[in-house]
């Protein structure tokens, strides 16, 4: 990671002096000379798939939220890094809300979400004109569930084409209060379900709102915890149910990172 993505902070010292006037100190870092001029310089491949986070979520998610998991989940990369579970079967970039009015989201087809769940009209926008490009957008744990002046508005629901109707519970520690059994449509051909690891989990009940979305998989209620919507040439999948706390790597269903 320090070689290809340029990350500069490896040692941590208060002045040169640290380094230079230790015999020891020195002479190690003339020796690694080589490797630290390398940083920045060389680079993986892009990847097709980035996660999205949100550098404003800490700001909009301070008070009047405070950190009631029940008004709001936490958001961004250090709770929902996708990338740490994936990377052995795919390279993903990072991108932030910023970055489809601005272009950067463009070159990828598919963003996996980060629990961005604060989302203004524009971003909501924003992200529509990408879909509608060919891009793949997946929504994760809470995305668009307020926007920064109303609690509960879901602006995204106006491009997952699905209402949420119950919010799974959640305690101190992060985990829910119930979890929900769940069940594959018929003939849905999005999800393995063999490789699905657990049987019951927590998030989101839905109901369809828009005529063009397909139900992917039930609760045992009947009501929707993941669907897909056909928009332009590309796509918006909402995963609306999850088998962890709060955090994905807190496994909760069978020990499950998902």
């Amino acid at each position: 990671y320090y070689l290809t993505e340029g990350i500069n902070a490896i040692h941590y010292f208060i002045h040169i002096g640290s380094i230079i006037w230790n015999d020891e100190i020195r002479g190690h870092f003339e020796k690694i000379l080589p490797m630290l001029k390398t940083l920045g310089r060389i680079h993986p491949p892009k990847a097709e798939i980035a996660f999205l986070h949100s550098d404003r979520i800490k700001n909009l998610s301070s008070y009047p939220w405070g950190k009631d998991l029940n008004t709001n989940l936490p958001s961004g990369y250090f709770r929902w890094r996708m990338n740490a579970w994936f990377m052995n079967e795919f390279r993903m970039d990072g991108v932030t809300d910023k970055d489809f009015a601005r272009g950067n989201a463009t070159p990828y087809k598919v963003i996996v979400d980060m629990n961005t769940s604060i989302m203004d009209e524009k971003l909501v926008d924003d992200i529509g004109k990408w879909v509608k490009n060919g891009g793949v957008f997946i929504s994760f744990v809470q995305t668009g569930r307020h926007t920064p002046e109303e609690k509960d508005a879901w602006p995204i629901s106006r491009l997952t084409g699905y209402k949420v109707i119950e919010i799974s519970r959640y305690k101190s520690d992060g985990s829910s209060e119930k979890n929900w059994p769940i069940k594959f449509v018929p003939d849905q051909r999005v999800f393995d379900s063999q490789k699905i690891p657990g049987r019951q989990a927590n998030g989101l009940k839905l109901k369809k709102i828009a005529p063009d979305v397909q139900d992917l998989i039930l609760w045992d209620d009947g009501s929707v915890a993941a669907g897909l919507r056909p928009i332009g040439k590309g796509y918006v999948l909402t995963l609306g149910l999850k088998f962890c706390y709060d955090r994905i790597w807190w496994g909760e269903i069978g020990r499950a990172h998902v």
